[in-house]
């Protein structure tokens, strides 16, 4: 008699099946939404390697934040769009899922990126691309 081998679950598939689950909660003033229709600000993480701020670049990859776009009062991660908040010195503040927020500061030609939690790290803005033709 033959005994059939017990197929083995795609752990791929099964890790992209949790992580869109884990993705669809709604933070405070977030919401999906398509490609912005006009062009803002490209932001991403200025310097990866700088152990310091290794856990705001985890936050920042988990919330969509390590490359964004900001245009006016809307930064856009990812395929969503949060509604911030202006404050002092240019500031602006935006709701994040389980209730952690995080601010842009300007910071000369960068930006500071900080979170509720205290962890903070430099943004660099993306040089512009020539338009596609």
């Amino acid at each position: 008699m033959i005994r059939q081998m017990p197929r083995p679950v795609p752990t791929g598939a099964a890790l992209v099946a949790a992580g869109v689950l884990a993705c669809g909660g709604s933070g405070g003033g977030s919401e999906a939404t398509a490609i912005p229709s006009r062009s803002g600000l490209v932001w991403e993480l200025d310097n990866l390697h700088d152990r310091d701020a290794a856990r705001a670049g985890v936050l920042a990859f988990v919330h969509g934040l390590h490359v964004s776009v900001l245009d006016g009062d809307r930064l856009y991660a990812g395929m969503i769009r949060l509604n911030g908040e202006k404050g002092a010195n240019g500031e602006r503040s935006f709701p994040l899922t389980n209730g952690l927020s995080a601010t842009l500061t300007p910071a000369g030609d960068a930006m500071e990126l900080t979170f509720s939690t205290g962890e903070r790290t430099a943004l660099r803005r993306q040089p512009e691309r020539p338009a596609a033709r």
